[in-house]
């Protein structure tokens, strides 16, 4: 668990765009704007083991000889688990610190790092926790992006992992030069590309992506930030932000978001890929208290945690106030996790009242309507190691 691991408004979206076009111009592709956004909010999955109505876990596994992803899908209505994957993590793949190398960015540090030091993101905080490790996997959790050490020690690669073991996408690129500074890998929801942050030979940062089959050429998608932020990459059709926090509105149309320094704030989806810049944040509209979002309650509201520590609904429309206080979901060291599809329950963590850090005691779901009443998830197996990703 993250507590044991310290650690994007119309004139926002302008700037985005303005970015983006730019990135895409030159590259053989039409600059965004002359293309006309296409918005389509994630399909919900169907039943199945994977599907509707489960809620899926997440726990770095390590023995003496080996690492390994467990990922879990759950009945939330008894609370026993319906299915497991599991990713076998190779030596060469980057999930840990290693004393005396350049620090690498990957959300799979959130997962598996045992040293509170060995932080790579701003914040440890699980309202961000979550969306970077939620961004490793494909929608239906098949597939995982990786960050690997190049084989001659010089920079670093992307690839993924599934059932038939790890693909380094870089390698197979194989043209001279394609070693570079490859970084926050995560897969696009349809798991056909792992999506990733790079140095361009000009020394700029981008975002790119590399197709799952065939070459595996670098295809640049646009523009990156040179901080420590996380990649999440958006459907229909693909684009990814540089952000944290991102949560995209039940219509598809909005997103949360947050850069290193800054509270939530609320912005168009923008057409093509970007980097939220302070700059940027600093124009879009502010959320105000709401510093950490968990995920959307309804059309036009979303749940967070308050700088005070407590849970509230945030009313997005122009002039809309925010609601009370949860009771129920508690405070003071409480963290949330995801919100329900139909956005009337959220989990949590429990902590010590005013101390995130001071221990585990648990995972708990509550209402995001005042008086909604809360239960104690009773699931054996769930730790505080465990992270839940999604709930589906």
């Amino acid at each position: 668990m993250a507590s044991t691991r310290v650690r994007a408004a119309l004139g926002a979206l302008v700037a985005l765009l303005a970015l983006a076009g730019c990135s895409q111009e030159g590259r053989g592709r039409a600059p965004d704007s002359a293309r006309t956004p296409s918005y389509s909010p994630s399909p919900r999955p169907a039943p199945g083991p994977w599907g509707r109505d489960r809620v899926v876990s997440a726990d770095c596994m390590k023995g003496g000889r080996f690492v390994a992803v467990s990922v879990r899908s759950w009945d939330p209505g008894p609370w026993k688990p319906v299915a497991e994957r599991s990713f076998d993590v190779p030596e060469s793949v980057v999930f840990w610190q290693e004393p005396g190398r350049e620090a690498v960015l990957t959300p799979l540090f959130d997962l598996c790092r045992e040293n509170p030091s060995d932080a790579v993101y701003t914040s440890d905080a699980l309202e961000r926790v979550v969306p970077r490790v939620r961004a490793l996997f494909d929608r239906d959790f098949t597939r995982m992006a990786v960050v690997l050490r190049a084989p001659d020690g010089k920079g670093t690669h992307v690839g993924f992992v599934d059932e038939k073991g790890l693909t380094d996408l870089t390698a197979r690129d194989g043209r001279p030069g394609a070693s570079r500074r490859e970084q926050n890998a995560v897969f696009a929801p349809d798991g056909s590309r792992v999506w990733f942050t790079y140095e361009a030979p000009d020394g700029r940062a981008r975002i790119g992506s590399r197709a799952v089959t065939g070459s595996a050429a670098l295809r640049d998608e646009g523009p990156a930030a040179a901080a420590n932020l996380p990649l999440v990459v958006l459907d229909g059709p693909p684009r990814a932000v540089q952000a944290e926090m991102v949560h995209v509105s039940p219509d598809g149309r909005r997103t949360t978001a947050s850069t290193e320094d800054r509270g939530q704030v609320l912005l168009d989806v923008p057409a093509g890929s970007t980097a939220l810049t302070e700059a940027a944040a600093e124009r879009a509209a502010s959320l105000g208290e709401c510093l950490h979002a968990v995920g959307w309650a309804g059309p036009d509201r979303l749940l967070c945690r308050t700088r005070e520590g407590t849970f509230r609904t945030f009313g997005t429309a122009p002039g809309a106030a925010p609601g009370p206080a949860l009771p129920a979901a508690g405070g003071g060291g409480n963290e949330g996790l995801v919100v329900s599809p139909d956005g009337s329950r959220f989990l949590l963590v429990e902590h010590p009242p005013g101390d995130p850090y001071a221990g585990f005691r648990g995972f708990r779901v509550a209402g995001t309507e005042p008086g909604a009443p809360s239960a104690k998830v009773p699931a054996e197996a769930l730790n505080g190691q465990s992270l839940l990703l999604e709930w589906r």
